[in-house]
């Protein structure tokens, strides 16, 4: 049985009352049966939080994920000001550049805090547009050390997209472990040869 705007509404509350904790997962995947509003419950109940030192966030497959959940995804992010730890799955959602653009807003804000981001992305209708926006707002995390980002069958990103990240792998001075997945792209050998020596990354599926 799938869960529902409802249940992710009763789930929202306990959450809201979770004052104290440090750590919170939540994967709600493969379901057709939530809409972008009944998804956007959870980050917003999470911007109640204060406290998190690691949170993710687990929506892969739900098409009705999109603005509307980002954008409080973010708030949810900037709320928790101590975050080290980001992990966010939008693969194969609803989500487009707009949504992204509000997610990479807010990022910067906890740019003192966070140490290791891992966003998936895959299989989603984003354009070199969001990889610029993306780049840009992990360029101003000062003491990130780990960065996964997933883009997998993300037909739209295309030789430009490579070169933003060509670049920002080139200008970020903090990084240590960068792993991407960029296969079944627009983008060339050439191009994903560029971003490897730009950095000494790894390629992942």
């Amino acid at each position: 049985m799938q869960i529902t705007d409802h249940g992710l509404a009763a789930l929202s509350i306990a959450i809201f009352h979770l004052k104290y904790i440090t750590s919170l997962s939540i994967s709600v995947q493969s379901n057709d049966k939530i809409t972008d509003k009944g998804a956007s419950l959870i980050p917003q109940a999470v911007s109640a939080l204060r406290l998190l030192f690691f949170f993710k966030l687990d929506f892969s497959c739900v098409m009705g994920v999109g603005q509307i959940t980002s954008q409080s995804t973010a708030k949810a992010i900037r709320a928790n000001f101590s975050i080290e730890t980001i992990e966010l799955d939008f693969s194969s959602t609803g989500i487009t550049d707009s949504g992204i653009a509000s997610l990479a807003e807010l990022i910067p804000t906890v740019s003192s805090s966070v140490r290791s981001i891992e966003l998936n992305l895959s299989n989603t209708k984003i354009t070199d547009m969001a990889v610029s926006n993306l780049t840009t707002a992990i360029l101003a995390l000062s003491r990130i050390k780990k960065l996964v980002l997933k883009l997998n069958s993300c037909a739209l990103i295309s030789d430009h997209g490579g070169e933003i990240i060509e670049d920002f792998l080139r200008k970020h001075k903090t990084l240590i472990s960068v792993n991407l997945a960029l296969i079944h792209t627009q983008l060339r050998g050439k191009i994903l040869q560029n971003i490897q020596n730009a950095r000494r990354i790894t390629l992942i599926h």
